[in-house]
């Protein structure tokens, strides 16, 4: 069973805002322009704009927390540590 990590609402607003471009860029994705949005070079299908993605090809998204979980294989409060932890670098 996972230890519960209690969060501040700050800190989850913080978490599912993050810039998922920069993010990525700083892990090594490789970002492809496309209109306003970018893509990933890894599936083309999955588009960034900001803190939000879409999978075209899956039909889903949301905002940079269930990215990480979806892509990464992260649980939420692992994601959420993930972006803290990434802030403070």
């Amino acid at each position: 069973m996972s230890k519960y990590i209690p969060f501040t609402t700050e800190q989850k607003e913080r978490a599912a805002s993050v810039d998922l471009e920069e993010f990525l860029r700083r892990r090594g994705e490789k970002l492809i322009a496309s209109g306003r949005d970018k893509r990933l070079a890894s599936d083309h299908s999955i588009t960034i704009r900001g803190c939000e993605w879409f999978d075209h090809a899956a039909e889903q998204g949301g905002k940079a927390i269930s990215f990480v979980k979806q892509f990464y294989g992260l649980s939420y409060p692992e994601a959420c540590l993930l972006y803290t932890s990434d802030a403070a670098d």
